[in-house]
């Protein structure tokens, strides 16, 4: 019984690592770290307050740390719809 719950503690620790750490700055052996030592649901939340490697910016006013659909400077979207 011990070993399928660490099969499936070590299958969820790195999906989620490859999943996200790929996609953030800490990369996959952060990722992998953190959700190691503090189980995959917490180290989820933790490597999600790192930023993107690639954020989309922003086209309008050149906000180059944009990671959202609308623009935290200039509030924008890509189209140039303005949030409401």
């Amino acid at each position: 019984m011990e070993y399928v719950v660490l099969a499936i503690f070590l299958v969820l620790v790195i999906g989620m690592a490859w999943q996200d750490g790929s996609k953030r700055t800490c990369g996959f052996f952060g990722a992998l770290a953190i959700c190691f030592v503090l189980t995959p649901l917490i180290g989820y939340f933790v490597v999600q307050l790192f930023p993107l490697r690639t954020p989309l910016g922003c086209g309008w006013c050149g906000n180059e740390r944009n990671e959202s659909e609308f623009c935290g400077v200039c509030g924008k979207n890509q189209a140039g719809d303005q949030k409401q």
